[in-house]
């Protein structure tokens, strides 16, 4: 949160890569033991002077993961722009891409600044099939190359059906995507005649 409220203490894009390998290492730990987080954002990551991330306040209910299981109203309610839709949704079926969405909802406001657009209204503009407000992370900065970009697009999908099932899945993802260096590869635009 201090990184966001404070703009002159956002590391670099080389440490921010590293910072969300560790927390999806962290996740993926989590969700094989069963469970979710369910309270992911900013506040609720804290790095250490070593430069660690490390998930705290897993004050929301953690319930063992049964993809057969619904989810009552046991848990709590959706309060924050990090919440994805099915936390708002009493019976809805939940699993890792749920914390995977709040994950990425952080990162997403940790690199350009803004929240990305509300998961419900999302949700609304597609039940009236309107056009998603969410903005694409690639389109708000030019820090990062397109493909980390996408990976963080793909973990804010609306539906969980169209997010990556797993916290390997993404850090897998991110493996194959980042450049050589670990820098940034420039954007390559195509030229058309006018």
């Amino acid at each position: 949160q201090e990184m966001i409220d404070m703009p002159d203490k956002k590391p670099d894009s080389h440490t921010l890569r590293a910072l969300l390998v560790r927390l999806l290492d962290g996740l993926e730990r989590v969700h094989n033991s069963g469970l979710l987080h369910r309270s992911i954002k900013p506040e609720n990551i804290v790095v250490t002077a070593e430069g660690k991330p490390v998930l705290i306040d897993f004050g929301s209910p953690l319930k063992a993961l049964d993809p057969s299981a619904e989810i009552g109203s046991e848990w709590p309610k959706a309060v924050n722009a990090y919440d994805p839709h099915e936390f708002f949704v009493t019976g809805s079926k939940q699993g890792p891409s749920a914390d995977l969405y709040s994950l990425a909802a952080c990162f997403y406001h940790l690199i350009c600044g803004t929240t990305p657009a509300d998961c419900q209204h999302r949700m609304s503009a597609m039940l009236s099939q309107r056009p998603d407000p969410y903005i694409p992370l690639g389109n708000l900065t030019d820090e990062f190359d397109e493909a980390f970009c996408k990976t963080i697009d793909g973990a804010l999908a609306i539906l969980p059906r169209h997010r990556m099932r797993s916290a390997r899945q993404w850090r897998e993802t991110l493996s194959e995507k980042i450049p050589q260096q670990n820098q940034p590869q420039p954007r390559r635009y195509a030229l058309t005649n006018t």
